[in-house]
């Protein structure tokens, strides 16, 4: 669920067998859409919570350092229901992460739109079967 949302990919270094670095702002996604952002209280500006614990929610921050997610929170959470796209979206993120915090390329850019197109798709498919179901069933 969320955790896979807010943590995936991201690992902390081992500094000694056993024992890794403090937990900081790279090491949660962050996604900056205002929307999501006032649906889910804040939850998508995580990176600044693990900095930050004794924040209270409004006044957390979006970090530029931090990763940041192609979409929002919400969404996110909803590709989780189909895991080869979730996959591809978010590698394609974590790379971009990895190598310096970048811009998405073009190409990066269609296969994360192809993708969110599916997922999008195959949502709408399954609220009209579930609707259609739910009107023929009582």
């Amino acid at each position: 669920g969320i955790e896979m949302v807010e943590h995936y990919g991201l690992m902390r270094k081992e500094i000694s067998p056993n024992e890794y670095e403090k937990v900081n702002i790279t090491h949660s996604w962050n996604a900056p859409q205002r929307i999501s952002n006032y649906m889910t209280m804040k939850a998508q500006r995580h990176s600044d919570h693990h900095e930050n614990g004794y924040k209270p929610y409004q006044n957390l921050m979006s970090l530029k350092e931090s990763p940041q997610l192609p979409h929002g929170y919400l969404f996110c959470s909803l590709m989780n229901l189909y895991p080869k796209q979730y996959l591809e979206i978010m590698n394609t993120a974590l790379k971009a992460f990895r190598e310096n915090n970048r811009e998405f390329t073009q190409e990066e850019k269609k296969l994360i739109k192809k993708n969110t197109n599916i997922v999008l798709g195959m949502s709408s498919a399954m609220l009209t079967l579930l609707l259609f179901l739910s009107c023929y069933t009582s």
